[in-house]
């Protein structure tokens, strides 16, 4: 994960299929929050155009789990490739050898993801205000 996520603010999903594989990217705030990118099975290689562009949004929903945890308003707006361009660039890459191991893969618990959270809010405390006067 790129930045910390919020509950409060939308959540952006760009996702394209090519003949081979999917990518999407998850934005918060045009942020980056993750990627996903996988190679298709055979029998999806055959798949028209548009039924690989709604699978690229099904698996990618399906793989940014949090957002299964939280009641959304899906809104699916079309892109052209040279706009969506992270997206575009995820389903083209396609990985020629398999990684040596799992070990290889970082995986974090979904309750550590999930309940990530920013503020830019100055807490005050005693420790700040003798900070703020020594400056």
């Amino acid at each position: 994960m790129a930045t910390a996520l919020s509950n409060k603010e939308n959540f952006t999903l760009c996702t394209d299929a090519s003949g081979d594989a999917i990518g999407s990217v998850l934005l918060q705030n045009h942020k980056v929050v993750g990627f996903y990118s996988r190679t298709l099975k055979e029998a999806r290689r055959n798949y028209v155009a548009l039924d690989l562009e709604a699978l690229a949004i099904l698996l990618s929903l399906k793989h940014f789990k949090m957002i299964q945890l939280q009641s959304f308003q899906l809104n699916i707006v079309y892109s052209p490739g040279k706009e969506n361009y992270v997206a575009d660039c995820l389903s083209r890459c396609i990985q020629l050898e398999p990684l040596s191991s799992q070990d290889d893969v970082e995986e974090f618990p979904e309750e550590h993801i999930i309940a990530i959270e920013t503020t830019t809010e100055m807490i005050n405390t005693p420790w700040t205000n003798l900070s703020n006067r020594m400056e």
